[in-house]
């Protein structure tokens, strides 16, 4: 094995977030001389991780497909739930997570502030799971038709209304 700092003018490729231009500089990188395979040594990686998200979420224009990946995957989040919490259809975010589709701005805005929200702890993450999870079971029910409507009654010459079940 060899032995090497990452620098800023030699870095670090890291690919492991899932990221085409994440660089490191001031690790330490070991190289297998046989087959150049390199392992880096990466302390505090959710503190790392924590900076990459914050970095994509005050990003200008769009995000790209793996970006929301990340931020999704960083928050916790099953793509159904994602989904649910920025308002698209779970199909939609597959085809943006794959690079097929764009974002549109609110449910781009929408991806950076539930990414934020929950990396401001565990209790804000569990309140949009809860969030996340009612969203779900009631795009279930109006895709199922049995969603609830509103029941619009003529008594007499005047019309009211009450929520049907």
């Amino acid at each position: 094995m060899v032995e090497r700092r990452a620098t800023r003018t030699n870095p670090y490729a890291y690919t492991l977030a899932g990221l085409p231009n994440v660089r490191l500089a001031g690790i330490r990188v070991r190289r297998c001389r046989k087959c150049g395979a390199e392992m880096p040594e990466i302390p505090r990686i959710q503190d790392l991780h924590r900076v990459i998200a914050n970095l994509i979420v005050k990003k200008p224009g769009l995000l790209t497909g793996p970006e929301i990946r990340y931020l999704r995957k960083q928050a916790g989040f099953a793509a159904k739930q994602f989904a649910a919490l920025i308002a698209i259809d779970p199909s939609t975010l597959s085809r943006v997570e794959a690079g097929k589709q764009k974002l549109s701005k609110a449910p781009d805005r929408l991806a950076r502030a539930v990414s934020v929200a929950v990396g401001d702890g565990e209790a804000a993450r569990d309140v949009l799971l809860n969030v996340a999870e009612q969203l779900h079971a009631h795009n279930r029910k109006l895709k199922q038709g049995s969603g609830e409507l509103d029941l619009f009654t003529l008594n007499q010459r005047t019309w009211s209304a009450s929520r049907a079940a």
